[in-house]
């Protein structure tokens, strides 16, 4: 009787019920599943609500931006059409949106821009999703079962094509549901340029495909001013809302 037990209980285990896939597998369904959402995709719009903080030796600046994004997943003609700004509270004139628009795009990148590789590609800009980006990466390791907050995960480290090398991406670590392999979380670290971030991202499916629904980042920004160089410190807190997907029914 105790043997009988025994089995049932080896048989109904979760390792069983769901066994782990190779990593290399994982990231290629994964992958081709995300390609072919975004094919399907003609368009997707919603709001973003960022907060930004620089902290350093010239004070604290604390932006806070709302616009209505634009885009095709995995295209480069991404627009953002901002609706308001604020710098510590403040209201920014229309005359002056246009210098915060380029602000971002230095910082959060540009797909086939200067120096882009992929890794600015994380940040942003908008909703990017990453699944062309990653399909191709190298997993740095084994899938690995752990908590997410409340729910199982398997976690999975990546090495983005191109890296290591010239670029900003030393690692992905990638969290999947292990039921519909959607993905969950992602957290990157990028050390551009001599600035040092950690980005985190949580995902949510729709029509297929992982999209971006919050959005933290944390590290150190080298800037030069003057001919002299400065640490600053840098937050940034991004929520993507009220999201529309039109898809091609072709």
């Amino acid at each position: 009787m105790c043997r009988v037990l025994l089995l049932v209980a080896f048989v109904l285990s979760p390792a069983v019920l769901r066994a782990q896939p190779s990593p290399t597998a994982l990231l290629r369904d994964w992958g081709r599943g995300q390609m072919e959402a975004e094919e399907a995709l003609e368009e997707l719009a919603c709001t973003e609500v960022m907060t930004w903080v620089v902290d350093g030796a010239f004070g604290r600046r604390e932006t806070r931006l709302e616009a209505y994004l634009r885009g095709r997943p995995g295209g480069a003609d991404w627009t953002r059409e901002i609706r308001d700004l604020r710098v510590n509270g403040e209201p920014v004139p229309r005359e002056r949106w246009d210098p915060v628009q380029r602000y971002l795009g230095r910082l959060l990148g540009r797909p086939g821009g200067p120096g882009w590789r992929g890794g600015a590609a994380l940040l942003g800009p908008g909703m990017l999703p990453l699944g062309r980006l990653l399909a191709r990466g190298r997993p740095a390791g084994p899938v690995r079962t752990e908590r997410l907050g409340e729910v199982e995960a398997w976690r999975v480290e990546v090495i983005p094509p191109g890296e290591p090398g010239p670029g900003p991406v030393e690692r992905v670590t990638l969290w999947f549901d292990p039921a519909t392999q959607a993905l969950l979380r992602s957290r990157t670290i990028l050390q551009p340029a001599g600035s040092t971030l950690v980005a985190t991202v949580d995902y949510e499916r729709r029509e297929g495909l992982d999209l971006p629904v919050a959005r933290h980042v944390e590290g150190t920004l080298r800037t030069r001013r003057r001919g002299q160089s400065f640490t600053q410190l840098f937050t940034l807190e991004a929520s993507y809302r009220d999201c529309t997907l039109h898809v091609d029914e072709r």
